[in-house]
């Protein structure tokens, strides 16, 4: 923070990456809000929605099964053992889905660990490190994303999701509520408010033609707000 509001309050102009940033540096930092610029991040073209990849339905044993999908840095902040018990309360409802957790980070055994002793060993399936080049196949595995995090500064796996026509149901907090309309693309949801997390999840899962109406319209949003054309030509006019 001390790197940070040196360099923001020396600089003529500021641009940050959402409105939930911008707030952060004038309270926390003490920046001028008139120098500051909100100039939302790109989403690459090449995450578009297809069909489930078949080689990662069977590598994963996932055939016939609904699939919640998280795909993130396994840290602290993303509220990881929160989803374990939100879908922990979900899996007593809609017990043939699956839990994927897609990434790596110094909360992978623990989280393993956790399931485990949930009874969730054979239903919460982590599959470690994600190349970049194989992540557009992990969104178009799912049938909606689950992101509990506390805090994000944009919420680029969101984006990307949203980017291949999937539901959301993610965290009220940081920016997200920037990159997601309630009710429209998804559902917003407070972060320590399990049975609204399942409700929402278990209500996309039983109805296809809503997944389908969520999808397209988180699509159609990043298509008009979250490319990277847009965002250079917005930096171009700050």
């Amino acid at each position: 923070p001390l790197i940070e509001r040196r360099v923001m309050r020396g600089a003529d102009l500021v641009i940050v990456g959402s409105e939930f940033s911008r707030q952060q540096a004038v309270k926390e930092l003490g920046v001028d809000a008139g120098k500051i610029s909100v100039v939302y991040y790109g989403v690459d073209a090449r995450f578009t929605p297809g069909p489930k990849p078949q080689r990662l339905v069977e590598r994963w044993g996932l055939r016939d099964h609904p699939v919640l999908l998280f795909l993130g840095g396994l840290k602290e902040r993303k509220n990881l053992f929160f989803l374990l018990d939100v879908y922990r309360e979900l899996v007593r409802e809609q017990p043939d889905s699956r839990l994927v957790i897609a990434g790596s980070g110094p909360l992978l055994e623990p989280l393993k660990r956790a399931a485990e002793r949930a009874g969730l060993g054979g239903q919460v399936i982590f599959t470690g490190y994600v190349p970049e080049a194989e992540k557009v196949e992990y969104y178009r595995l799912a049938d909606l994303l689950m992101f509990p995090s506390s805090m994000e500064g944009f919420g680029f796996s969101v984006g990307e999701a949203m980017s291949c026509g999937l539901p959301v149901v993610v965290s009220n907090r940081g920016s997200l509520p920037e990159l997601v309309v309630d009710g429209e693309g998804g559902s917003l949801c407070d972060p320590a408010d399990r049975s609204a997390f399942a409700g929402r999840a278990l209500q996309l899962l039983s109805d296809s033609p809503l997944r389908e109406k969520f999808g397209a319209a988180n699509r159609e949003r990043v298509d008009r707000l979250f490319r990277w054309d847009h965002c250079a030509e917005r930096t171009k006019q700050v």
